[in-house]
């Protein structure tokens, strides 16, 4: 026991944690008794969901008497991101901390390409700073993986340690990618001369990306050739450093995914795919097996639906190494998973969506499937996340992996239960957790002139029928009654719509719609719609962007609906993270009324504001729908 009740006085409850390792792996109990809380975990991370888990149950003020037993449906519940860049090093604790734990992931995946110092090969290092910099500087294409990793930037190695042992501390199990075959742009900018390439470069035109991933510009080399020796040394020495750094406890996640070039070169063609392939693989199995580590694979290149010609490789490779399967996207009619599990692999879930991932209950069941994780493929900050629909995927991917009574027909159930908790999720992410929602006080502006202009006939039949916001979903209503006044409510232009506000505010929140749907184009920024421009009394202005599928959506929309499209499927939720739905309601013909609350957090709280000024983009077609702006105070810590 870490605690004991002995040392409690006679009048208090004793808090008593206990690790039991011989319990089942991951599970916790809590039983509370009018004497003790006993909490018991089979290990670090399940003692610390038994904590999370009492203070949850502590949010009333009280703690029920009773006994919670809980463990999970899937033994991997990994999350996938790219080292996080020097500015972001305090919103990745916060994420692991406030987020992942909470919700019962384990296990991080961090892709490394060139984003830690080699000293074994500070050219590699070189190459990747001059790549980013070119790129961002417009000279040369974007970098493969660049800005998602390290900011494309280079950490030390002090550094990635330091960002390991926090995790560790946690409980999570950490396992370092390192891309070795494919998207090895970071070693061979560097290394031109180990780049598999023909003599005369192919490029590849644009592809239907429904149906695949685009490749990279030819500008960078994709892969490297697996019968030059240099290659094996250079990524050899990669994963010494790597693995030095993080020590692993088991696996190290080799990549080998999407490997666009393979038997061109003058070593390689001629030569079957699928044997190079496989002696690429089977030579850095045994080298990992040598350090006493496993390793991990994405499996699309075993896959024979794809144009690879490797899939055969698959009846030479150990059946140890465990297999990452995410072309499921490409093939939604398919359950993928059938071509690895009967030649005995493990398979886990390779870029979980649960945007569009189908059939998950009948697949996840199967024997063999021991997992999931949610992929990012981009920098990791909370707005790139956010804009992506990450934040929201993760929350309700946790749902699917954790619970064997997860239901695929309850995801509005699913969804109301989210969005009452991203508002303190984001509270926590922005470093003031615990902020009570309940303490604020809301005070509505006055929008000049009042009226309803250009409204669509639904929202302004609403407005007549309703004198204010009701409450949206389960639970505590994100705002109280009488927080906003819609009387002023209006379809901004381009000419600027003047609100006088006279007053110090720690935020300003803004109910607000889309007047039609915008475009919302996968891997580019989002659509600027409007712009509120907040006037200081001492003569500053900030302006707040208005982008549709980050703090603004059509009205017409169901918050948490997914974007179904199969082009979507690495940013399926859209405006699910920034604002908060305040109004969700129905029209007389059931269609579907959305109205988001987008907060805006005053950075200079004590400095009085004089005015808003609020106008529309010019986006063809679209137009911001503004329905009202309070103020909002907020208690100091």
């Amino acid at each position: 026991p870490i605690g004991t009740a002995a040392l409690q006085p006679a009048d208090q409850a004793a808090i008593v944690l206990h690790l039991d390792p011989a319990g089942e792996p991951e599970s916790y109990a809590i039983e509370v008794s009018e004497q003790s809380v006993q909490l018991t975990g089979s290990s670090r991370i399940a003692l610390l969901y038994a904590c999370d888990t009492l203070v949850q149950l502590a949010t009333s003020g009280a703690i029920p008497l009773g006994q919670v037993r809980d463990r999970p449906y899937k033994r991997m519940r990994g999350f996938h991101f790219g080292l996080p860049p020097r500015e972001s090093f305090d919103f990745y604790r916060r994420l692991l901390r406030h987020v992942l734990l909470p919700l019962r992931y384990n296990t991080l995946f961090i892709e490394f390409a060139g984003g830690m110092r080699f000293d074994r090969h500070p050219e590699i290092s070189q190459a990747w700073l001059q790549a980013n910099q070119a790129a961002s500087r417009g000279d040369w294409p974007a970098f493969p993986h660049g800005n998602m990793v390290a900011g494309g930037g280079l950490l030390e190695k002090d550094e990635v340690r330091e960002l390991v042992a926090y995790a560790k501390s946690l409980g999570f199990t950490v396992i370092p990618e390192v891309q070795s075959l494919s998207h090895v742009q970071y070693i061979t900018c560097a290394h031109p001369e180990i780049a598999e390439i023909a003599a005369e470069q192919v490029r590849t035109g644009a592809l239907d990306t429904r149906a695949a991933d685009q490749p990279p510009s030819t500008f960078y080399h994709h892969s490297t050739c697996p019968s030059h020796e240099t290659s094996y040394t250079i990524i050899c020495d990669i994963i010494d450093e790597i693995v030095e750094v993080v020590q692993p406890e088991r696996y190290v996640h080799m990549g080998h995914d999407e490997v666009y070039q393979l038997a061109l070169c003058p070593r390689c063609k001629g030569q079957d795919p699928a044997e190079l392939f496989a002696r690429h693989v089977l030579r850095l199995y045994a080298y990992l097996k040598q350090k006493g580590l496993g390793m991990m694979i994405w499996s699309d290149m075993l896959q024979p639906t794809e144009r690879y010609r490797t899939h055969p490789a698959i009846d030479r490779l150990p059946r140890d190494i465990v297999l990452l399967d995410f072309i499921w996207y490409f093939h939604l009619d398919l359950d993928m998973e059938d071509h690895l599990l009967p030649h005995g692999f493990e398979v886990v879930m390779g870029n979980l969506y649960s945007s569009h991932y189908p059939r998950y209950a009948s697949r996840a069941a199967k024997p063999g499937m021991t997992g999931g994780e949610v992929s990012t493929w981009c920098r990791l900050d909370e707005y790139t996340l956010a804009k992506k629909g990450k934040l929201f995927d993760l929350m309700y991917s946790a749902e699917m992996l954790w619970s064997d009574r997860y239901l695929e027909s309850a995801r509005p159930v699913y969804a109301e239960i989210i969005q009452r908790r991203i508002p303190d999720l984001r509270e926590a992410l922005r470093g003031r957790p615990g902020l009570r929602r309940d303490r604020r006080r809301v005070t509505p502006l006055s929008v000049v002139p009042p009226l309803h202009d250009g409204l669509p006939g639904a929202l302004r039949l609403w407005l007549a029928d309703r004198s204010g916001p009701e409450p949206a979903g389960l639970g505590d209503a994100p705002y109280p009654a009488g927080a906003f006044d819609c009387s002023g409510a209006q379809r901004l232009t381009g000419r600027p719509l003047d609100i006088p506000v006279g007053g110090c505010f720690d935020r300003l929140a803004f109910l607000h719609a889309a007047s039609d749907a915008a475009v919302r184009q996968a891997w580019v920024p989002l659509s600027q719609l409007g712009v509120y421009s907040v006037r200081y009394a001492d003569g500053r202005t900030l302006d707040i962007p208005v982008e549709y599928a980050g703090n603004i959506w059509h009205w017409a929309r169901r918050y948490g609906d997914p974007l179904r499209h199969p082009y979507y499927r690495h940013q399926g939720y859209a405006a699910t993270y920034m604002a908060d739905p305040a109004v969700q309601a129905k029209t007389e013909t059931g269609k579907d009324i959305l109205l988001l609350a987008y907060e805006w957090v005053n950075p200079s709280p004590d400095c009085p504001i004089a005015a808003i000024s609020c106008r529309s983009a010019g986006t063809p077609g679209v137009d911001v729908l503004l329905m009202a702006v309070s103020g909002v105070s907020v208690p100091k810590p």
